[in-house]
């Protein structure tokens, strides 16, 4: 696939060392560190949004919505660089998300409701590749726990909005947390928005409003749907005019954009461990202002460092071991002492044991690994063979009949006038 380079003015010098990066959905990314603007990257031809941060490859991606094709890319701080990874047409994408197990990017289509994948390892042609459809809401923000090899994403538009979360495959899919919306007026939209991951704490984070009067912040263990979840911060309309839309994590804070008479501000909350009976886990210990300007910002990502996030985490662990020893790892596998080959578990191939047996295997239905190893499909109706690659209907029904599918699954035919028989193969007079 082609990729278009382009080299970028950096207004700043170039960016080594920063908390936070914003952008107002120009042509520019914003760089903090301990609250001081110390770096910008003006991208011309740009519309930057859904800024996310893939530390493996030192690269920023981000969806540019230029003239309304929306297309994923990314700008490399090491070579300075930057590239298109994806091309725009026909696609409405909203958010993105990177995991850096796998090396791959996710994201989230709107207008096709669906959630597709593509590779950023080094080689790969960035073809994208399609993973779940959403048939009911649609999907918006999308997270990824690479410690755990899931993805969670929220699901909108709908009267009781869903926080979903699946493998990195598609399988395993479910419902982690359902939520109501709250009647709307002209000021808010009152429905759950924005989601951030914690994999230090293993903590998902989203915002949604209370009721039409405040808007609260969430969270709930990652372990499983069932575990509850607690407010651990209610916002006072009076300073927020505006619902937070975006949230990021780093290693000590949570922070949150909001835009509140005029006054457009990033808003950092400590966070520490407790188990006090409120919000076990997690409380917030303070609030100070990272930045404030004239121009509204619309996305935010934190720096948040990999060895940071490692602890009892043992797939970001390799990973890292990895990137400092320029090295292989295996991500479901094993490597015998002195060797450089992984030796995979079953269900799993690829130089890194990274690939699922079941990627893209099933053409028209569900994957499942047997005990061999070895995948298995279960066809969707209409569809037979050995990767439900074969249309039941297609080339059944002779001399233009038309084919449908009865009670039993079965292809039928209705034939068109002089023709009968099972298949319509039979002229009649």
């Amino acid at each position: 696939m082609q990729f278009l380079l382009v080299f970028v003015t950096l207004y700043a010098g170039v960016v080594h060392s920063w908390d936070i990066a914003t952008t107002a959905g120009d042509d520019t990314i914003y760089f903090y560190t301990n609250e001081v603007l110390t770096g910008t990257i003006s991208i011309p031809s740009r519309k930057i949004s859904s800024l996310t941060y893939d530390e493996v490859h030192n690269i920023m991606l981000y969806v540019d919505k230029q003239s309304g094709n929306h297309a994923i890319c990314g700008y490399d701080l090491t070579s300075i660089e930057d590239k298109c990874f994806t091309t725009g047409t026909g696609r409405a994408i909203y958010d993105i998300a990177f995991d850096a197990v796998t090396e791959t990017v996710f994201f989230t289509d709107t207008y096709a409701k669906s959630i597709y994948w593509f590779s950023l390892k080094p080689g790969s042609s960035y073809s994208v590749t399609f993973l779940i459809k959403v048939d009911n809401g649609i999907p918006h923000d999308i997270v990824v726990d690479s410690c755990k090899g899931y993805i969670y994403w929220l699901n909108t538009g709908i009267s009781r909005p869903t926080i979903e979360r699946a493998r990195l495959d598609g399988t395993g899919r479910e419902v982690f947390e359902t939520r109501t919306t709250v009647p709307t007026n002209t000021y808010w939209t009152l429905e759950p928005n924005s989601l951030a991951i914690d994999q230090h704490l293993q903590r998902i984070y989203w915002m949604e409003p209370g009721n039409t009067t405040e808007y609260h912040l969430y969270t709930k263990l990652l372990n499983t749907p069932h575990t509850p979840y607690y407010i651990i911060r209610v916002f006072d309309p009076k300073h927020m005019k505006v619902p937070s839309n975006t949230l990021t994590v780093s290693k000590d804070f949570i922070f949150h954009l909001e835009y509140a008479y005029g006054i457009n501000a990033v808003y950092a909350y400590g966070k520490i461990k407790t188990s006090t009976n409120n919000h076990p886990g997690i409380d917030i210990i303070l609030k100070k202002t990272v930045y404030s300007e004239r121009k509204m910002p619309i996305s935010i990502v934190a720096n948040y460092k990999m060895k940071d996030q490692i602890q009892d985490c043992e797939p970001l662990n390799r990973v890292k071991v990895a990137m400092e020893c320029d090295g292989p790892y295996c991500v479901h596998g094993t490597k015998a002492y002195g060797q450089s080959a992984c030796t995979c578990t079953p269900g799993y191939t690829g130089e890194r044991c990274d690939v699922s047996v079941c990627d893209n295997y099933c053409l028209q239905g569900y994957c499942s690994v047997d005990s061999e190893g070895l995948p298995k499909c279960r066809c969707t109706t209409g569809h037979t063979g050995e990767r439900c690659e074969v249309d039941s209907c297609r080339g059944y029904c002779l001399n233009s009949g038309e084919c449908s599918l009865n009670e039993e699954d079965e292809p039928s035919c209705e034939c068109a006038a002089h023709y009968d028989g099972v298949r319509c193969e039979t002229r009649t007079q």
